[in-house]
């Protein structure tokens, strides 16, 4: 078996299996352990009998970060997660303002041109999205602001505060576009 992205890249492609069972009741194959991000996979195959090849059905296969598949590091304790299937405002997340922000939801003093708007982030599969876009806003400074997203729990019921000495680990795509400026 092998599984490959949904836009057809081969994910992961292991070396001819021989301990395979196909029969009535299914396919069993056991295999070494692999490793993938979170995300959505097609997982496909064949076998060869008498010198032909024939396809298996394919299944598809969504992948979720949970704490469970990632235990923190050695010697260390798990103090926050999140799973990013939905965004629990204002219970665990805020992000229409922060006092990192001179004006709550806007901070023009500094050459920021974003201007904070929850409806620039979403959730879904396990993947926090963070859009930014040109508003219609003019800034204090005279430039055009941005809707850009940000996740805190300043001001929740959560209310987690990193502090020092504390540890963090993070999965992030970063945006390669020049002006970007994301922070975790």
């Amino acid at each position: 078996m092998a599984v490959g992205e949904r836009n057809g890249e081969n994910a992961d492609f292991p070396e001819p299996a021989h301990d395979v069972r196909i029969c009535p009741r299914g396919l069993t194959i056991t295999t070494g352990q692999r490793t993938f991000s979170a995300g959505a996979y097609i997982m496909f195959g064949f076998y060869e009998s008498a010198g032909r090849f024939h396809d298996l059905s394919t299944r598809g296969l969504t992948l979720t970060p949970t704490t469970a598949r990632h235990p923190p590091a050695a010697g260390r304790r798990l103090a926050f997660s999140e799973d990013f299937n939905r965004i629990a405002w204002k219970s665990r997340w805020n992000g229409d303002h922060s006092s990192a922000y001179e004006f709550g939801d806007h901070n023009p003093k500094d050459n920021k041109l974003d201007w904070l708007t929850p409806a620039a982030v979403s959730a879904r599969n396990g993947v926090a999205t963070f859009t930014a876009r040109p508003a219609r806003r003019l800034l204090d400074n005279g430039r055009h602001a941005w809707s850009t997203g940000l996740l805190t729990t300043e001001d929740t019921a959560e209310e987690f505060t990193a502090r020092p000495g504390d540890y963090a680990e993070t999965r992030v795509r970063l945006p390669q576009a020049q002006g970007a400026w994301p922070a975790l």
